[in-house]
């Protein structure tokens, strides 16, 4: 190869892997403690971010609800979020949910146990309800375990960018709380009052071998002036 094609071949090659590592989605936890016992733990990681499947329709945001909790065996029956502004609806069709939960969709007409707030919209084990409160323990997110939400909500939201933070407050439901598993709880986010974190792109592997292989490529420009 001679000596200007392989200059330039080396030059697409970096410029290809910096646009590669270029910031670009990422993801966001929060994780949330039990208002009357901070063992009860609901970690929700929001997936790319800023999402990117929003049209004139709607958008679909994808979660993972994780059950943290550290100590006994408390069950998330039910989760609760506040949705952006302009969203005029829920498709339940759409959407993807724990076998045997239902939904609740009413803006600002989703209420919390003990009482802790009004949200947008409840997923609950057994059936949805604007409490958001019950729920069966058999059903739930047992300790441990996780689960995918996918939920699509309708509005048009054309050229809008959306992030994790349209989402907060958020909740979750436990039941069979404590050492003798008779208890309930509510863990919330709201006004600061969780733990937050952001989790950067870890560009893929084929991006760090193109970004490799440019650097290599300079090295060798370097040698070949030299000599």
């Amino acid at each position: 190869m001679r000596l200007a094609s392989f200059r330039h071949f080396v030059w697409v090659g970096l410029l290809a892997a910096t646009a590669a590592l270029a910031p670009g989605a990422h993801a966001a936890t929060y994780t949330v403690f039990g208002n009357l016992d901070s063992n009860n733990v609901a970690e929700f990681t929001f997936a790319d971010i800023p999402f990117s499947n929003v049209d004139a329709t709607g958008f679909t945001v994808a979660f993972t609800v994780k059950n943290a909790s550290p100590l006994f065996d408390p069950t998330i029956t039910a989760i609760a979020l506040t949705v952006p502004t302009a969203v005029t609806g829920f498709n339940a069709a759409a959407s993807t949910i724990p076998a045997n939960w239902d939904t609740y969709f009413e803006i600002g007409g989703v209420n919390t146990p003990q009482p802790l707030g009004m949200f947008d919209f409840c997923a609950e084990s057994g059936n949805g309800d604007k409490n958001c409160g019950g729920g069966n323990p058999n059903d739930g997110i047992a300790k441990g375990a996780s689960f995918a939400f996918s939920l699509r909500f309708l509005g048009d939201f054309d050229g809008v960018t959306l992030s994790s933070i349209d989402f907060v407050p958020l909740a979750a439901r436990f039941q069979e709380t404590g050492e003798d598993g008779s208890g309930s709880d509510v863990a919330i986010c709201r006004n600061g009052n969780c733990d937050e974190s952001d989790m950067p792109d870890v560009p893929e592997p084929s991006t760090m071998l193109l970004m490799g292989g440019a650097l290599l490529g300079l090295g060798l420009l370097k040698k070949k002036r030299i000599s």
